[in-house]
């Protein structure tokens, strides 16, 4: 247990921290809590927005004594103005992460748990007056007093120490980081009609838990088809990464995600070469033994492999070797192979299997592929002029 010493020297060292974090990070968090406050009630001018964030970086280094933030406060609330709650918490969300972010760029040591408290006191003390508000009472406030009579909170402190040992507060410093560092090493995967479109992103802002990333058109579109948003590991993330999509603006190239989480896989780049979705429907056969096994459809293909959909099921498992009689270009072809996996879906089972085909055959689906490649990219084409 911690000494009231040890205690008085943890402060102290948190104060010079701060003190030292601030005097960098003022101008920053002026311009963030303005625009984030005007932006969620803009019936609160930009001058009057400034003036609370000031008071607020005043009063980090001291919550016991910020008359002229609570002034601004009961202001803000006298004018009902609800969304100052959350302006507040998510500012002070922001300090945290940067001052950690600072820290870390300045070697300078920051006790994370003590920040936290600190920035609890605010709130707290924020609640304080805000419910007593809400008492209508004008009065001198007596605190002790106020504390087992508040009807509702005006804010809720919900700032949790749990947070910082979560992934997505690690994903969202890391952001953060590369916003900072202006880092572009970060790519796009999206699969459309079996092409994967991939490229090269920036991140150009962060709002809470929302990132809007600058990318390319196509990636844009492939995004808004596909309906969902994938990142491939960096040096940053250890893991793949896979979002919602929030907004796409397509005049500026720029998407908002959010609900980032980890992947273990990408089976996308897993594939040894290119897989496409056939131009039109082809009947596929299945033959093990010399003798019809079952009947379907070929899913997709590429040089190294197919897959068939069938609503047929008769015991075939991964593993087994098969022939495969199927027309690709007006003309059937025969292939050998060997079922690598089954996957089961509501009323129907697709069927990957690893092929082996002859040279000729081998030459006619890289060309085939290749030409739907250029059709399919030509396709997203033109569903992107529908947004330009």
């Amino acid at each position: 247990m911690k000494t009231n010493a040890f205690l008085n020297n943890d402060t102290q060292k948190l104060e010079e921290s701060l003190a030292l974090f601030l005097k960098e990070f003022k101008p920053l968090f002026e311009d963030f809590f303005t625009s984030l406050c005007t932006k969620f009630d803009p019936t609160i001018e930009a001058h009057s927005a400034k003036e609370m964030a000031i008071a607020l970086t005043q009063s980090l280094l001291n919550t016991q004594d910020a008359p002229l933030l609570y002034e601004k406060i009961f202001l803000a609330l006298r004018q009902d103005h609800p969304s100052i709650d959350f302006v507040i918490q998510k500012s002070m969300v922001y300090v945290l992460e940067h001052s950690v972010i600072f820290a870390q760029t300045h070697s300078i040591p920051l006790n994370v748990e003590l920040l936290c408290e600190r920035l609890y006191q605010l709130i707290d003390s924020l609640a304080l007056h805000a419910n007593a508000l809400s008492l209508q009472s004008d009065a001198v406030i007596d605190y002790t007093d106020v504390m087992g009579k508040m009807p509702s909170k005006a804010f809720q402190s919900d700032l949790s120490n749990d947070v910082l040992l979560s992934p997505r507060y690690e994903m969202m410093n890391i952001f953060q980081q590369m916003l900072v560092e202006n880092q572009k090493n970060i790519y796009c995967l999206n699969l459309y009609e079996g092409i994967p479109i991939s490229s090269e992103a920036t991140v150009v802002e962060i709002l809470d838990a929302n990132v809007t990333f600058q990318m390319s058109p196509l990636q844009e579109i492939a995004m808004l088809l596909e309906n969902q948003a994938f990142l491939v590991k960096n040096s940053y993330f250890p893991n793949h990464l896979k979002a919602d999509i929030v907004h796409i603006a397509f005049k500026t190239n720029h998407v908002t995600l959010t609900n980032f989480r980890y992947v273990q896989s990408m089976p996308a780049l897993q594939r040894e070469g290119v897989r496409v979705y056939p131009s039109k429907t082809s009947n596929i056969a299945l033959y093990q033994s010399d003798a019809l096994y079952l009947n379907g459809i070929l899913h997709d293909i590429s040089t190294k492999g197919l897959s068939i959909l069938s609503n047929e099921k008769e015991g075939l498992h991964a593993g087994e070797d098969v022939l495969l009689e199927f027309e690709l270009q007006d003309e059937k072809d025969s292939i050998n192979g060997k079922v690598v996996n089954i996957i089961s879906y509501t009323n129907s089972f697709r069927y990957c299997i690893h092929i082996v085909p002859n040279e000729g055959i081998s030459r006619m689906i890289a060309n085939y592929i290749e030409q739907r490649e250029k059709e399919i990219t030509a396709k997203l084409q033109m569903e992107l002029q529908k947004y330009a």
